[in-house]
């Protein structure tokens, strides 16, 4: 039992008691008044009369029974009141606690599936192989030191050196899950803007330069992924050292921009 509870159970009967010890004393002195004044009664009848003081003894205990009565009601009210209070603000925190857990469970859920893309990411760059002793992430740096030498060779002529560079079937499926992964961050409904940045940026941390450059040049073809990747800044950190002359040169300029 609280000290405030214990406090309101005495209040009512020490209010109790004291009107229980006033109206007897009134009683008492109106009862020996009666005595001083009329020492001798004239009668049976009279004398009953000197008493009749006792009816207002026990009206007034009766009258306090009832104050006692409303005083203990009021504070019962009262002490309801505060438990309520204090059950609406234990729903109020545990309303908020759950909203906590269950914007944790979704970031943690998000999470999960990020991360499990990435790895499948990984794994999907290991596995790419253009010879025995070339795979993985060399695979790119190797087809860049290909196309250079292509494009740069005075016989070499093409109408279309970006398609060139976008459709490399080696690196279609890389492709494809390059745009599944940057999507799905994209398409979450929980993330603010500025959280999808932070986990495309981790993704785009992960990848060579050499990776970027061939993103670079497979985005330009298809323009939507191309602004997706541009508003997540994913080629910040884009080697232009690494480009093949001016292919791309007005969409380079926007990734400056960014």
């Amino acid at each position: 039992m609280t000290e405030l509870e214990t406090k309101d159970k005495k209040e009512p009967i020490d209010i109790l008691i004291t009107m229980a010890v006033i109206i007897f004393i009134v009683w008492a002195l109106s009862g020996a008044f009666v005595v001083l004044a009329f020492k001798k009664p004239d009668g049976p009848g009279t004398f009953g009369d000197m008493f009749g003081a006792i009816n207002s003894l026990f009206s007034g205990l009766a009258f306090s029974g009832i104050i006692y009565t409303i005083m203990i009601q009021r504070n019962e009210l009262s002490l309801q009141r505060e438990e309520l209070a204090l059950q609406r603000e234990e729903i109020r925190k545990s309303t908020e606690e759950l909203a906590g857990q269950k914007e944790q469970m979704v970031i943690q859920r998000f999470e999960t599936t990020f991360f499990n893309l990435l790895s499948m990411q990984n794994e999907l760059t290991n596995s790419i192989e253009i010879s025995h002793m070339i795979r993985g992430r060399k695979v790119f740096k190797e087809i860049h030191e290909e196309f250079y030498n292509r494009f740069n060779h005075p016989m070499y002529k093409s109408s279309d050196k970006l398609a060139e560079l976008s459709y490399i079937s080696t690196l279609d499926h890389y492709y494809r899950h390059v745009t599944t992964l940057v999507t799905f961050v994209h398409n979450d409904n929980t993330l603010l803007d500025n959280s999808k940045e932070m986990y495309i940026g981790f993704f785009a941390s992960q990848c060579t330069s050499y990776e970027i450059i061939f993103i670079f040049y497979y985005s330009l073809i298809n323009r939507n992924f191309y602004e997706l990747l541009l508003e997540y800044k994913f080629f910040v950190s884009l080697d232009e050292a690494l480009l093949f002359g001016n292919i791309g040169d007005k969409e380079l300029r926007a990734v400056k921009q960014s």
